[in-house]
């Protein structure tokens, strides 16, 4: 015998828990270190489009790191609430670095800006304490 549900039984939980409607919702992406990584991306790439570009002013220059303070801002609040690992975001920047200096898209001088990305990561958290789900994706299998 199923149970029999009325209109007061349902209005009763309504008055119980009142939800906020986008004050309390985060969206996690299915693989939020794929997401990362290509937002990573997206940033880098229309940062360095503007790095190149001739109407750009001296004060809107991008650093040698190349994220403009915007975007380190979304990669930061996403990396937060998608639980990011500070390990996994350097060597993904190294990473995407890499790849961009293979194709000759980032000057010299931004690579050592990536080194030291790592050698702070090291710093704080030693190698061997690293989550290996951080690293697996750069080490290389024998």
């Amino acid at each position: 015998m199923s149970p029999t549900f009325t209109d007061a039984d349902f209005d009763a939980e309504e008055d119980d828990d009142e939800v906020q409607v986008g004050h309390n919702f985060t969206y996690i992406p299915p693989n939020p270190k794929k997401y990362y990584k290509r937002l990573l991306e997206c940033g880098l790439n229309a940062d360095l489009a503007a790095m190149r570009d001739p109407n750009v002013n001296d004060e809107d220059q991008v650093s040698l790191g190349i994220l403009s303070s915007h975007h380190i801002e979304l990669i930061n609040e996403c990396a937060l609430r998608w639980r990011i690992s500070q390990a996994y975001r350097a060597a993904c920047f190294l990473d995407i670095i890499k790849h961009l200096y293979e194709r000759n898209d980032v000057p010299l001088d931004c690579v050592p800006e990536a080194l030291g990305g790592i050698a702070k990561v090291v710093n704080e958290i030693s190698f061997d304490k690293w989550n290996i789900n951080d690293v697996c994706p750069w080490i290389p299998v024998k």
